[in-house]
């Protein structure tokens, strides 16, 4: 399996993620802290139709679980 692309990361409150359609369309915060990479990004990783894609979703809690799904 290739490396994957983190679209999103929410650890804490360091960013606001209440954001008007701009902001998601553009992006925001730090790509290695809390960050929503933005939905133009997103278009331009997946606009390729000879790759197959798979949508995982990685989760964590302050306990130290975790789980995902794909």
């Amino acid at each position: 399996m290739e490396a994957g692309r983190v679209v999103q990361r929410r650890s804490g409150a360091s960013v606001a993620f209440n954001r008007n359609w701009a902001a998601y369309k553009n992006g925001f915060g730090d790509l290695m802290q809390d960050h929503w990479l933005g939905l133009r990004k997103v278009f331009s990783l997946t606009k390729n139709k000879t790759r197959k894609w798979i949508l995982r979703v990685d989760l964590w809690d302050h306990e130290g679980g975790n789980a995902f799904a794909e």
